[in-house]
């Protein structure tokens, strides 16, 4: 499973093109509601065409192809979350063949682990190992064993449902939306918040749409295979690949070292790991004392291997040597907004010091959403964003012409290469040219950095 998000990940960004954006499908609910869909997007072989009578629950346990999903729902106690009446929530359901390529994930199965453990640290127990609630099944087979106390097989069996419960939490959407409809934004809430960890808002899920060939990925590696199952609770997509609640911004770009070991090797050369990450503590395993350390929110952009070997060779040198630690730290942190989170279609701001504007919009195609922010770094100088989001018709014929929509992330006048990651505490836009603190909104400027010996030792000081 780790590998396969690798895959699909590496994948993306080696096929990215920082000039083309991110295309998704149109906001439905606009004023023109008699757009038609692309029948490409929309339809999938198997797809569902009327609703079911019955509630996601009643589908998913009905459907022999999802025997594990069922007993899993069934161990957590959470049937009846699933067959709520008067819910409306998208689910991403993992069909058992899906799980037949998912090897051992995470670090679930060492059951002591759980023994002391508080039931409000368990969810964030499951981000920080990359667990799946097959793995948490797998696990609770242990449970059966020959010498096991009673006590402590109940608290284990609770620790575990409660995993089963947080990973299922974030499979689920708050809201019903179809395949159509989640092309309008690049990420969405899910409905699992982890106390602690931005602010308590909940975990976001990012989707991308392909227009040709058609497919609905989340979280890069996943992809919507049938669509648009309508229960009388909500709407289930079936997903090839299980959907795995992300881990930090920095174990993020630690797992895809092809792109960023030159930075994550930076960011610990200059003691910046905690800015980036968050784990949790447990000062002993028998000892009831667990806690957060790192950062519980933040934006980042991060600069991938290219973004630093475009950098004049004798500058990368003293970067990387023992006298430039000092430069290169200042460099990073001015690519570190601490305490917000900003995706192009959610913000959400710790310590409210954070304004945006609307411009006006310039070019073609019809602007839905352009705004600009300063975002403050850590080093106390902004990072001028925009966020633009632009509807372009397709030439199809008929009387409703169907759109998508362009979405760009611009960081001090350069396009970000790969947009809206998803991660457990921050949003993190790749980049593929460092930050130039001297020129934050000029689009043109000279950011070779072939000047770097007349002002970058100065700046930093």
């Amino acid at each position: 499973m780790l590998f396969l998000s690798l895959l699909f990940f590496s994948s993306f960004l080696a096929t990215a093109s920082f000039a083309l954006g991110s295309w998704s499908r149109v906001n439905p609910f606009a004023p023109d509601t008699n757009q038609l869909p692309l029948s490409v997007v929309t339809e999938f072989p198997g797809a569902e065409e009327t609703p079911h009578d019955d509630t996601i629950w009643g589908f998913i346990s009905k459907d022999p192809r999802f025997s594990k999903l069922t007993k899993a729902i069934q161990f957590a106690d959470d049937v009846h979350h699933f067959d709520d009446k008067n819910a409306n929530v998208t689910f991403f359901a993992t069909p058992d063949w899906a799980l037949t390529h998912h090897g051992h994930h995470g670090h679930c199965s060492d059951l002591s682990t759980f023994d002391h453990m508080k039931e409000e640290d368990v969810a964030a127990f499951a981000i920080s190992h990359r667990c799946h609630w097959v793995d948490v099944m797998t696990a609770a087979q242990d449970l059966h064993g020959p010498g096991l106390l009673d006590d402590k097989k109940e608290r284990r069996k609770k620790i575990l449902k409660l995993l089963i419960h947080a990973i299922l939490a974030y499979e689920c959407m708050p809201e019903a939306l179809s395949v159509y409809s989640l092309g309008i934004n690049a990420t969405y809430s899910s409905k699992l918040a982890i106390p602690g960890i931005r602010g308590g808002e909940r975990l976001r899920i990012r989707v991308e749409q392909n227009i040709f060939p058609p497919s609905t990925s989340i979280n890069f590696y996943s992809k919507i295979v049938e669509s648009d199952i309508q229960t009388s609770n909500g709407i289930v997509h079936i997903v090839n690949h299980p959907i795995l609640p992300p881990v930090s911004a920095f174990q993020t770009l630690f797992l895809f070292p092809q792109y960023f070991s030159i930075a994550t090797s930076a960011i610990q050369r200059v003691d910046l790991t905690d800015e980036l990450d968050l784990h949790l503590h447990c000062k002993d395993k028998n000892v009831d004392d667990c806690k957060f350390g790192g950062a519980s929110s933040l934006t980042f952009f991060a600069p991938i291997n290219i973004a630093f070997e475009r950098l004049p060779y004798k500058l990368r040198l003293f970067l990387f040597s023992p006298v430039g630690g000092r430069v290169l730290k200042k460099i990073l942190q001015y690519h570190i907004v601490p305490d917000a989170i900003v995706h192009s279609d959610y913000q959400y701001n710790k310590s409210a010091h954070i304004a945006a504007k609307s411009v006006e919009a310039l070019g073609h195609g019809n602007t839905i959403l352009k705004r600009d922010f300063h975002l403050p770094t850590l080093l106390n100088k902004t990072v001028h964003t925009r966020i633009k989001k632009i509807e372009y018709n397709l030439p199809m014929p008929g009387p409703h012409k169907p759109s998508i929509v362009k979405t760009d992330v611009i960081v001090n006048g350069r396009h970000a290469l790969v947009h809206d990651v998803v991660t457990s505490n921050a949003a993190v836009h790749v980049v593929d040219h460092l930050l130039d603190p001297r020129h934050s909104e000029d689009a043109n400027a000279d950011a070779s950095w072939e000047d770097w010996e007349d002002w970058l030792i100065d700046w930093a000081n």
